[in-house]
């Protein structure tokens, strides 16, 4: 078991394919800035680590301390008996630490859970602590490729981008207030609550000497209007998160972020870049090769699916808890309530305050 920086783990992590950033020991220094701690658990054969799993931890008010695993345990030729092992670890973990409750959900491109997981009183849940869908670009071939992969909509906004007079710039730390500017305007817009400017401070701090971290910033005649943050880990490029101020959208600027940091992803050597995250019944709906939901025909997820790239559905969220009455009371209560206002309104507060709270 470790905490702090672990250059052996991360090494694994980066020769697996796939990314697998938040599991990166310096995803979890990024997170400490909001009052996570981590905790990692490792299983090897020798000297070599064949799998394992970062944790992240924290008392959260009225409920006590929860936890949870995202992208993991990422185990080296899924190995069932390594994942188990994890799982048995991390479970072990849990109630030294006496966390009330852990949330685990692993890798893949399935909707099925792994079979380590099963029989071992894991509840599925339906709040995740990453996307269980989203659209994967193979960004190895050369830019033409790339373009010719896109919806012919899409593509004509990146070029309209480029006859508009948008300026994509490289950010640096002193950006990163435009770029919380940027993202309070898209909060109000969309109605949530930003992270505070601390968090993108300490994330600038913590992944950029590591050469892990993109800031992109898109001008009109001077004036910032869109933004990006993007995470390069392994093989793997993430569209952390785009903002944009609601101006200026005749001038697309918001592909020609993308494509920014597409060509970017491209020019350093990347595989894939991943437009992290999409509405679950839309992919559902690309895999099956039928319509999109009507409510998702002029969405984010529409605005992604134009980009070209394999739509991938990941296992579901599930979680342990080590008191068995706890467990109980998950899986016959959580599925009553889990759609009452109430109860949605108290999780969403809870979240923010996790957000918010040093």
């Amino acid at each position: 078991m470790s905490t702090g920086q672990d250059t052996a783990w991360d090494a694994f992590l980066a020769g697996q394919g796939g990314g697998y950033h938040t599991q990166n020991s310096a995803w979890a220094e990024v997170k400490a800035s909001l009052g996570w701690r981590s905790v990692r658990v490792v299983a090897e054969r020798g000297d070599h680590i064949v799998g394992g799993a970062q944790m992240l931890y924290r008392p959260m008010r009225g409920i006590g301390a929860v936890a949870y695993v995202a992208r993991g345990p990422v185990v080296a030729g899924a190995d069932a008996a390594v994942g188990a092992q994890v799982l048995s670890q991390i479970e072990r973990t849990v109630r030294e630490l006496r966390v009330r409750q852990v949330t685990v959900q692993p890798p893949g491109e399935t909707d099925e859970s792994p079979p380590y997981i099963a029989h071992r009183g894991y509840l599925p849940s339906d709040t995740p602590v990453a996307p269980r869908a989203t659209v994967l670009l193979d960004v190895e071939p050369d830019e033409d490729e790339i373009l010719a992969a896109m919806s012919s909509k899409t593509r004509y906004n990146i070029r309209l981008s480029g006859r508009r007079s948008v300026t994509v710039r490289d950010g640096d730390a002193a950006d990163m207030s435009t770029y919380h500017d940027l993202l309070v305007a898209t909060g109000v817009r969309q109605g949530f609550t930003p992270p505070p400017m601390r968090y993108f401070r300490h994330m600038w701090d913590v992944l950029e000497p590591r050469g892990q971290i993109r800031l992109s910033v898109a001008d009109v005649d001077g004036v910032p209007v869109a933004a990006q943050i993007a995470v390069g880990f392994g093989d793997t490029v993430v569209n952390k998160l785009s903002v944009w101020s609601g101006e200026a959208g005749k001038h697309r600027p918001n592909e020609a972020v993308q494509w920014a940091t597409i060509r970017w992803a491209h020019a350093h050597g990347y595989r894939r870049y991943d437009l992290e995250g999409m509405e679950l019944a839309a992919a559902h709906a690309v895999l099956r090769d039928e319509a999109l939901p009507e409510s998702t025909s002029q969405s984010v997820t529409s605005y992604k699916l134009g980009y070209g790239g394999r739509v991938v559905v990941m296992p579901q969220a599930q979680v342990w808890s080590p008191n068995p009455i706890a467990r109980w009371a998950f899986g016959q209560v959580y599925p009553r309530i889990k759609d009452v206002r109430w109860f949605r309104t108290m999780v969403k507060r809870l979240r923010t305050t996790a957000a918010v709270e040093q």
